[in-house]
């Protein structure tokens, strides 16, 4: 993520989230309606340790707000 938006800092130690689908189909449902209708910035890396695809998807703040932790 810091090669797509650099300015920002990420911190992920603190957000560990699990979801588990017994259905595949319900996981690619709720990716593309959240691609579709929300629009965010996407990144996406392969981890070839576990082969799988890591995807981000986040908002950009507009350049006059400032960040809240």
């Amino acid at each position: 993520m810091l090669k797509k938006q650099p300015e920002q800092t990420f911190h992920f130690l603190d957000r560990n989230y699990v979801e588990e689908f017994k259905d595949r189909n319900t996981m690619r449902q709720i990716l593309s309606q959240t691609m579709n209708r929300m629009q965010p910035d996407i990144v996406t890396e392969y981890y070839e340790m576990l082969d799988g695809l890591l995807i981000s998807m986040y908002f950009k703040n507009p350049p006059g707000r400032l960040l809240r932790k």
